[in-house]
């Protein structure tokens, strides 16, 4: 939603507002699936979700069992866990989550998709 500097004064008088998601300074749009991905990844395991500045590009695909099915994003390996992530870029955030590799399928037109994912010791 786009807002003018006038609406925007007028939502941070809302009781409950904390601040507007912004990025260098300037609001950040974050899709709705992706604002959907957050709750329903801190919802169903908050202890094994963590919230990465940078990572390598990671095997693209969905989640297709488990609470988590649908989500589709990316699968890396570091230090020999493999994590989902989605990259976040209206808020230059990448959300990731430990989840077993059978969970996860390649989306068809993955480069190298019957391929590992990238392993590195450093996200």
């Amino acid at each position: 939603m786009k807002l003018t500097q006038g609406q925007r004064n007028l939502v941070y008088q809302l009781n409950g507002l904390v601040k507007f998601l912004n990025s260098g300074g300037k609001p950040s749009v974050v899709p709705q699936w992706q604002i959907d991905a957050i709750r329903k990844v801190t919802d169903v395991c908050p202890d094994k979700v963590g919230i990465l500045s940078s990572a390598q590009i990671g095997l693209k695909g969905i989640i297709t069992v488990g609470p988590l099915a649908g989500l589709v994003g990316e699968l890396v390996e570091v230090l020999n866990q493999k994590y989902f992530i989605i990259r976040l870029e209206g808020l230059d955030k990448i959300l990731r989550v430990a989840i077993p590799e059978a969970a996860f399928d390649p989306l068809q037109g993955s480069a190298d998709m019957k391929a590992s994912p990238q392993k590195t010791d450093v996200v």
